[in-house]
Parts: C-alpha cells; sequence; structure tokens
C-alpha cells in the first residue's frame, strides 16, 4: 500500500462486542496500522478490558490478539470489516480523557474474524513493485477499421495463460493476470488494466507467519532480480472455509492482508532496464530458476537474510555494510561447503575468498581480475574494524578511505550475486553475457 488511508468507525473486542468505542484507522504508506481514538477511563475499562491492562502493564505489554471493527473510508466513503491482529499500546495519555494509540502487526478487511483459531489461510495473492514491467505479457489485442470513412475500433482482451513455477503436494505457486474495470459503459473513456500477481495455493491451510515467511522470501528473489529493493504493491489471501465459523461465505473472497512494509521505496527506479534479467529473458528456464530460489533459501537462510536485512536497513553505514557482506561470505561458504569445514577446525577467510573466488574463474578473468593483492587489503581492513586492536595503525593511512571500502563492497557483494545467480541454474558464460549488456549494475574495483 503506498498511499496513506483513513478509516472512521466502532471498535470491540470480539468477546465483548456489545461494547464497542469509536476510533480512527490510519494504514501509513508504509503500512502502519494504527489504531487511535479517546475515551473515558469508565469506558475503557468496560469496553476494551484488554487495553486498559496494557496501559497498566505498559513496559511488560502482552499483545491484544484480536480488535474488530467496521469503519468508513474518509476518501471514497466506502464502509468495510476489518479484523486488527496482535496490537500493542505506542502511546498513551491522560487528562480527564484518555488518549490511545494501538499498533497492529496485521489487518484484514471484508470480515470479522471471532476467534484467532480461524486465522488460517489458503490462498495468498502477491503484487510486486515492477511486477507487470518485468514480465511484458499483455493480453490486449486492437482491431481498427480501415476505412478512411469510419472510425471504429475493437478491444478484445484474453488474458494470458497462467505460468506455473511450482506444483507439489503441499502448494501451487504460479503467475496469474488479472483485469480490472471501473465500469465505463455510461462514461466517456473506456478502462481496462492487467495486473500480474504471484498466486500461491496451499493444499493444507496455513497460519499467518508462514505467509510472510513465503513473501519474504519471494520478495528477496525480486530484489536480487530488480537490483533494487522491492516493495509489496498489493497482497490478498482467502481464508479456509470453516463449518465453525459462523461468518458466510468465510473462503469465497479474496480479502486484503496488510502489515508493515520495511523495505524502503525504490518502485521509481525499478523496471525492466534496471532489472538483471527479465522474464523474456529466461522464460523456459524461470520455473527452474524460482524452484532453486526456494531450495537455496533453505540452505542458505542465514547468509541470505543477513545480506538482504544489510541491504534494506543498513545503507548509509559503509563500515557496517563492509563486515556484513564478509561475514555473508564467511557463512555461505561453510553452508555450501559442509564436508571441509567438518575436517577442520578453522578456515580463514583468506581461503574463504579464494575458494570462491576461483570458482568464479570465467567472470573473473573476463570482467573484475580479483587478484591476491584485493583479498590481502581486504583482509587488513577488515581486521582493523573488526578486531580493532590486532594492527597498531590504520591500514589505509593517505587514501580515501570511505571510497575505497565503498568498492570492496561492491567487489563483495558480486561474488555473493554470482553465486547465487549460479545456485539458481544459470551459467556463468550466461551471467558474463549479464554483466556486458549492464555493466554499471556491477561496478569494478579497479576504476
Amino acid at each position: 500500500m503506498k498511499e496513506k488511508q483513513t478509516y472512521t468507525g466502532y471498535w470491540f473486542i470480539p468477546d465483548n462486542n456489545r461494547n464497542k468505542w469509536s476510533g480512527t484507522l490510519t494504514i501509513t504508506h508504509e503500512s502502519r496500522i494504527l489504531l487511535e481514538f479517546i475515551i473515558t477511563r469508565e469506558e475503557l475499562i468496560k469496553a476494551a478490558p484488554e487495553v486498559f491492562q496494557q496501559i497498566q502493564n505498559i513496559n511488560n505489554q502482552l499483545p491484544i490478539r484480536l480488535v474488530n471493527g467496521y469503519a468508513k473510508n474518509q476518501a471514497t466513503k466506502k464502509d468495510f470489516d476489518f479484523t486488527l491482529i496482535d496490537l500493542e499500546l505506542i502511546s498513551y495519555s491522560e487528562s480527564g480523557l484518555i488518549v490511545l494509540t494501538l499498533e497492529a502487526k496485521y489487518c484484514l478487511n471484508h470480515y470479522q474474524i471471532q476467534n484467532q483459531n480461524h486465522l488460517l489461510f489458503t490462498n495468498l495473492m502477491l503484487k510486486l513493485d515492477g511486477f507487470d514491467d518485468w514480465m511484458n505479457k499483455f493480453g490486449f489485442n486492437v482491431n481498427n477499421e480501415h476505412d478512411p470513412k469510419k472510425f471504429s475500433t475493437e478491444i478484445i482482451f484474453s488474458p494470458p495463460k497462467p505460468i506455473r513455477l511450482i506444483e507439489n503436494k503441499d502448494l501451487n505457486i504460479y503467475f496469474f493476470f488479472r483485469a480490472k474495470s471501473p465500469g465505463f459503459v455510461n462514461g466517456p473513456k473506456a478502462e481496462m488494466e492487467q495486473s500480474v500477481y504471484l498466486n500461491i495455493e496451499y493444499k493444507k491451510a496455513q497460519n499467518i507467519e508462514v505467509l510472510v515467511n513465503q513473501i519474504e522470501k519471494i520478495q528477496n528473489l525480486f530484489t536480487l532480480i530488480n537490483n533494487y529493493p522491492t516493495q509489496r504493491s498489493h497482497c490478498q489471501t482467502k481464508m479456509k472455509h470453516d463449518k465453525r465459523n459462523t461468518i458466510p461465505n468465510i473462503g469465497d473472497r479474496e480479502i486484503d492482508f496488510i502489515y508493515r512494509e520495511l523495505v524502503p521505496d525504490f518502485s521509481s527506479h525499478i523496471n525492466r532496464q534496471s532489472a538483471l534479467f527479465s522474464f523474456t529473458n529466461v522464460e523456459k528456464q524461470f520455473p527452474e530458476i524460482f524452484q532453486n530460489w526456494i531450495r537455496v533459501y533453505e540452505i542458505y537462510e542465514p547468509a541470505l537474510d543477513q545480506y538482504f536485512d544489510t541491504l534494506y536497513f543498513n545503507q548509509g553505514h559503509i563500515v557496517s555494510r563492509f563486515v556484513n557482506i564478509s561475514s555473508v561470505l564467511e557463512i555461505f561458504f561453510y553452508r555450501k561447503n559442509k564436508k571441509i569445514v567438518k575436517q577442520k577446525d578453522k578456515i580463514f577467510l583468506k581461503n574463504i575468498l579464494n575458494s570462491l573466488i576461483s570458482e568464479l574463474s570465467l567472470i573473473n578473468e573476463r570482467h573484475f581480475n580479483l587478484t591476491n593483492e584485493f583479498i590481502e587489503e581486504l583482509i587488513i581492513i577488515r581486521r582493523y574494524y573488526v578486531h580493532g586492536t590486532e594492527i597498531k595503525t590504520k591500514p589505509i593511512d593517505s587514501i580515501d578511505q570511505k571510497k575505497k571500502i565503498s568498492k570492496y563492497i561492491r567487489s563483495l557483494e558480486n561474488i555473493f550475486r554470482i553465486h547465487l545467480l549460479i545456485e539458481l541454474g544459470l551459467s556463468q558464460e550466461e551471467i558474463s553475457k549479464m554483466i556486458q549488456r549492464k555493466p554499471w549494475q556491477w561496478g569494478k574495483l579497479n576504476d
């Protein structure tokens, strides 16, 4: 969600739905979910004793599992049911009236869930920044009348067929092409918009944490592909149909699934030209690439989590990024070479870098020329920042230190990204062609 949305209405605890209070729900541009209200102490104790307990134990809070609501969007004037999940008190003041702000971890619209055991999901529909341009597949066909005395245009829309990525006993994952039209029969213009989503169908209903974990892995894959941090632009889900749930047609409709977006917004930079490869470049390979990414994540999860966390949250801290990316390569090497690691007590970073670079001989010779001298100097710099007292003087006295370290960061990131692409099934020859097409995406050590 890119635009701030505000909803005003009534809110209640499911087990105490006769006692409601008025309040305003704000969903910020980064999808923070904030419920604000003003209430007397007596009303709060009566309507929401769980919230009052938060005030009494503000430094030892337990999340309020569910708050339901019925509210109107202040911009569109449409009414929505809401379920807010796992709320914590983030601001409080009292001077006669109590002014409170609760922040929810998750938000579902269209339903008011009465029991946390009903929070089970069968489908996930995910759209990320740049999906449509990266995919570049459209179902529109325009036929124009050839008679110069007439003007007639026929627009036919046939959505492209879904593109299967994974199909097994646990789930199906595929790209799906959706189209929406606001309705244009009586208006002066006709509009129809196609949109690409990644759909996941679970054979067994899953909880929210599983959905969030799956989304994170997919976001990270497209951050790798797009060369920029990639946000969710829309996320929907379907809930499990449960006969014990009193809500009619609970599993029949898509509902918006909102939670805080921690990835920075680079949407203006993301396009087909910025990507390492477009879908068209790897159309036949992409199902295998996607499957390999899921497998790679299981093997290298600590390295991948640290790499993407650094990429998302630590852009301005040169030294931290330098230390972190060298740590990522160490973790990657240890996970990749478990048999070798078991045979030795300790493997030094120098040997790790030598090994990882030697495996990229074709690409290194053509594009980067990472030498033993590069490794030696990098090790000296890292010792200074990691161990501090092991050397007496700074390794780079008269050189622009930050600029130098930035180049080392880029080189280490390149090593890691290339190894990831190889793990995804791309050959060194294919990766070399990517670098030749877009060398600015990779930089060089020796400028």
